[in-house]
């Protein structure tokens, strides 16, 4: 059982796993907008050694605001207005990622760099 948000409950369980085998980021698209997660627990909470999330439903369908900040603790960037797409280069230790814009694809709206996390091989 977690206490995570009703919609998060169902992916808590994967998230959990995910971290445990040091994976760095997720991508969902079940929303259309954009929003970056800052490293968190599979509960939603602020983790420095946690997992990056990024939602990137910004594809074509209408955009929409969200009723209430579900992940305010933890949201670094939500936009509701900008039709893009999610640019994600990964390297041996670190990953980057770019927001661009259509219509505008040579420029990130946002974008950032962080480390991997280390991850348990056996």
């Amino acid at each position: 059982k977690t206490d995570a948000p009703v919609k998060q409950q169902a992916m808590a369980e994967i998230e959990e796993l995910l971290v445990r085998n040091g994976a760095s980021l997720i991508t969902n698209g079940h929303d259309h907008n954009f929003e970056e997660l800052a490293p968190h627990d599979a509960n939603g909470k602020f983790d420095a050694q946690g997992i990056r999330s990024f939602v990137v439903g910004t594809g074509g369908r209408k955009l929409r605001k969200l009723k209430g900040q579900r992940w305010k603790d933890i949201s670094r960037v939500f936009d509701a207005e900008t039709y893009g797409i999610l640019r994600v280069e990964l390297f041996a230790n670190r990953y980057s990622w770019a927001f661009l814009p259509s219509g505008d694809a040579s420029r990130a709206k946002y974008a950032g760099t962080a480390p991997c996390r280390k991850r348990n091989i056996n």
